[in-house]
């Protein structure tokens, strides 16, 4: 949903041209069929996931298993895919409080700072692909 409220966003804001007709909400674009199982289903059986693992690594003296966050998972799709929608949301004035606390949690465990004051101007923005890196602020500059 929150790519549709960018795409509306930036069309709103001077970008009517932009072709936002293949963006989907995350169900619609990965159901391929009338039987839409719901989110959970979707995960198990679809094809696009089979063989997918959340890379876990185990805690010492048997306390238990946390997420690996120096793998790709986190290490790519954090700096490289997340941060990318929430500086483009942020050009927009659209709001990404999911997006911030996946980000905002992620780093404190990765020991990065993307989300410094609700926005993304940590001092690890320029590992990410942000917009920003590249002088892009307005949408006029897109």
């Amino acid at each position: 949903m929150i790519m549709l409220n960018i795409a509306d966003a930036l069309t709103e804001q001077g970008m009517a041209d932009i072709d936002i007709a293949h963006i989907y909400d995350f169900l619609t674009h990965y159901v391929y069929d009338d039987n839409s199982p719901d989110l959970t289903a979707l995960l198990r059986t679809n094809a696009a996931y089979r063989g997918f693992r959340c890379p876990f690594k185990e805690l010492p003296q048997c306390r238990g298993w946390e997420p690996g966050f120096s793998n790709r998972y986190f290490t790519e799709d954090i700096p490289l895919g997340l941060c990318i929608y929430k500086v483009v949301a942020d050009i927009v004035n659209v709001a990404t409080p999911t997006i911030d606390k996946v980000i905002i949690w992620a780093q404190s465990h990765m020991g990065k700072e993307n989300i410094l004051n609700a926005t993304l101007s940590g001092r690890d923005v320029i590992e990410t692909s942000a917009l920003q890196r590249f002088g892009i602020h307005c949408v006029e500059q897109l």
